[in-house]
């Protein structure tokens, strides 16, 4: 948990700081020796350290940081990019970016979807409209169906953008709806299925068929370095 935690911050600063993008790189550096560098970068900008925090979200295997001052639709698709580019992940499968949240309730995940389709589905410069699809998923609470989230949906969709179409395996938008135990979550994936659903791993790597190589990394120095991040 608390190493899955350490590599998801690594990616959130790697996505915000534009590091991956850089040529300068070393492409051989692990995720281990890559939190540490950017451990002792937040040391010299105290300003940064706050910017993600980790929200509870009493699901198992699932992570919720939040970024304070971010896109972070942006910032996802430049996670998702760095680490499906080369093998830079083995323990996160996929992030999704999450906009609005809010408590289990009809009449707010409404708003939220239409708040989300207002954002996202606009005319484009020529006058055509983004084509979308909707992802729905639920975590310990079933109450909440995803017939209710798509028709909601489909009259956000027909009130606000109404010549957008639906295309089920290349939206250029996928509204995405997440409900975990007592919080409703809603975002937009720009290019949802090209992105193969935002995997964090390689086209030609297989999740089942990877192998965890330590290669010698000290998990305990690593916690040693993002805990006093908070001292």
């Amino acid at each position: 948990m608390f190493w899955n935690l350490n590599i998801c911050y690594s990616f959130l600063f790697t996505a915000s700081s534009g590091i991956g993008k850089n040529s300068d790189d070393d492409p051989g550096e692990d995720v281990a020796d890559s939190l540490k560098r950017i451990c002792a970068e937040v040391r010299e900008d105290r300003s940064r350290v706050r910017r993600c925090i980790q929200r509870p979200t009493g699901v198992k295997n699932c992570l919720f940081i939040a970024v304070q001052d971010a896109d972070v639709v942006d910032l996802a698709e430049r996670m998702v990019a760095y680490a499906q580019s080369s093998r830079q992940c083995r323990y996160l499968q996929r992030v999704l970016p999450v906009e609005e949240t809010a408590e289990v309730d009809l009449k707010k995940l409404n708003d939220m979807i239409l708040k989300c389709v207002s954002r996202h589905l606009k005319a484009r410069e020529d006058g055509s409209m983004p084509s979308y699809s909707m992802e729905f998923r639920a975590r310990n609470n079933d109450s909440v169906k995803k017939t209710d989230a798509l028709e909601m949906l489909g009259t956000a969709v027909n009130l606000i953008a109404p010549t957008a179409k639906v295309d089920l395996n290349g939206a250029d938008v996928t509204i995405t709806v997440l409900l975990l135990r007592k919080t409703l979550m809603v975002g937009a994936a720009p290019n949802y299925y090209g992105k193969r659903k935002y995997i964090m791993r390689p086209e030609e790597e297989k999740f089942d068929a990877v192998e965890v190589d330590q290669k010698n990394i000290n998990v305990e120095s690593v916690l040693k370095e993002v805990t006093s991040l908070d001292k």
